[in-house]
Parts: structure tokens; C-alpha cells; sequence
């Protein structure tokens, strides 16, 4: 992907604003809406790089989560679903029990 690097004085800009900032090229026209990222979106790709690094840690194929998905969407449909019983279901998956 390619990027753009700001300058110093851009980056404090950006950091002042916290929102959704208009840019625009030299003659003014508006050529993006950049909208900065917030500090828990910034950690969550820090740890996305560093596990990525690791190869000896595979992820969770994409079948299986969309099967988890499905199976979670059901129960909230079929049985109600609040916080309590999320967690509860969350551990089961994550001991490796089929929910």
C-alpha cells in the first residue's frame, strides 16, 4: 500500500484536531478526508504487526470463525443472548468446546 508520510508541523496538526480533517493539494481542491486513528485502534494494529511475525502462531481459518459467527447469531435468535452468557460462551470456544 502506498502512504504518505506528514511532517512534523502536520502531524501536530493532526494530533491537536482528533477528527476528521479536510486535505486538500496545492491549488485547494479537496482530495481526501483523513481521519485519525484512536489510541485503541492504533495498539490493535501494533499487535496485529507483532503476531504476524510469528509464524508459529497460526491464526483461526476463516470458516471457522464465520461457523462461530453463525452459531452465536442462532443462539442470540433461538435462546436471547446477554453479556453473562456471551462470556460463558466465549470461554467454552476458546477451551475448544463446541457451542
Amino acid at each position: 500500500m502506498s502512504h504518505i508520510v506528514l511532517t512534523e508541523a502536520q502531524s501536530r496538526i493532526l494530533a491537536q484536531v482528533g477528527s476528521t480533517i479536510e486535505v486538500r493539494d496545492q491549488q485547494g481542491r479537496t482530495v481526501a478526508h483523513l481521519t485519525p486513528l484512536s489510541a485503541d485502534d492504533i495498539e490493535a494494529i501494533e499487535r496485529w504487526k507483532a503476531q504476524r511475525s510469528k509464524p508459529s502462531q497460526p491464526g483461526i481459518p476463516s470458516a471457522q470463525v464465520q461457523a462461530h459467527l453463525r452459531r452465536l447469531d442462532e443462539i442470540r435468535r433461538t435462546e436471547g443472548l446477554d453479556e453473562q452468557k456471551m462470556l460463558a460462551l466465549l470461554s467454552r470456544l476458546q477451551a475448544g468446546e463446541q457451542v
